[in-house]
């Protein structure tokens, strides 16, 4: 198998890359190459798909006292890399946290980020360059979060980010349809509870293997909870689910995966009152708990301090 994971590194802040091999259970890296050669400001931040022997990365850019999001593809498995390209918006708005998103034979490469509201672009794999920016919904869209887009095998899937509606943070989501169209922005959850933050999307990276599944968290008022909701087939998305029960003690960003038969596995982090663990919870759409989350456990049975997952 292979890897091939950019690293921040250096004085001013580069994007570099490692390819990995996994050598009789040893990962074995060759020397780490430059993935970006600008050198006028600071990149971090990166984020990458991988696909049949292509790489591409994403990031953000300081340029000209804003952020920018910029990328790079490789077509030997990072072995070198082509010319980074600016992929975000001129809009005035700064650019940043990019997030990105590819089926295994690249068909399709589709990454977010936040400009003054959520925007998207498009990798074309034939011609090895980016369309045109655009901003997802209105135009008017203020105080977003971080957007984060999961796509099938197919390349269909969905974006999901945070967003205020001049009260509290809701969370919103967009189901995207392929070939660079996107259906219609979704409320999918309000329940004008304290506010939601933080949407972590995934989904099956078999074709027709289910739908989105998006986790979150949630201020209940005195704490943050952990909650869940699933696309449905058609317009909306399901009844928000509380995943997690303990009512002492917050939570951290949770995170979500999806295998291929549609099961889904939610992770976060939690405090005992002495220290943090990691808990996880799982959805399956059939068999055993048939299309319900099941019962928070514990996965990590340390004594000592736990970062977030």
């Amino acid at each position: 198998s292979q890897y091939n994971g950019p690293l921040v590194a250096g004085v001013r802040g580069g994007i570099w890359s490692a390819s990995c091999e996994v050598d009789s259970n040893e990962l074995e890296c060759v020397q780490p190459l430059l993935a970006e050669t600008n050198d006028v400001g600071s990149a971090f931040n990166p984020k990458i798909v991988a696909g049949v022997n292509r790489r591409l990365v994403v990031w953000e850019q300081l340029k000209g006292g804003k952020t920018e999001i910029w990328a790079n593809s490789s077509s030997n498995s990072g072995s070198s890399w082509g010319a980074p390209i600016k992929v975000s918006s001129n809009n005035s708005g700064i650019a940043y946290l990019p997030h990105i998103a590819a089926t295994a034979n690249f068909s399709e490469v589709v990454a977010v980020w936040q400009q003054d509201g959520v925007w998207t672009n498009r990798f074309q794999v034939s011609t090895g360059t980016w369309g045109v920016a655009q901003m997802i919904g209105t135009p008017n869209f203020q105080n977003t979060g971080a957007p984060k887009i999961a796509l099938d095998a197919t390349g269909k899937g969905a974006v999901v980010w945070s967003q205020s509606d001049g009260t509290r943070h809701n969370i919103y989501g967009k189901p995207y349809l392929g070939q660079g169209a996107w259906g219609t922005t979704e409320l999918v959850e309000g329940h004008n509870g304290g506010a939601a933050i933080n949407p972590q999307i995934a989904v099956s990276p078999a074709a027709g293997g289910g739908n989105p599944v998006v986790v979150w968290s949630e201020l209940d008022g005195t704490r943050q909870d952990i909650w869940a909701s699933q696309k449905l087939p058609g317009p909306g998305w399901s009844a928000p689910q509380l995943i997690e029960t303990d009512n002492t003690f917050g939570t951290a960003t949770p995170d979500v995966a999806v295998d291929a038969n549609g099961n889904a596995m939610a992770v976060w982090g939690q405090g005992d009152g002495t220290r943090s663990n990691i808990l996880a919870n799982r959805y399956e759409p059939v068999g055993k708990l048939g299309g319900q989350w099941g019962f928070p456990q514990l996965v990590e049975f340390f004594n000592g301090l736990v970062g977030g997952v």
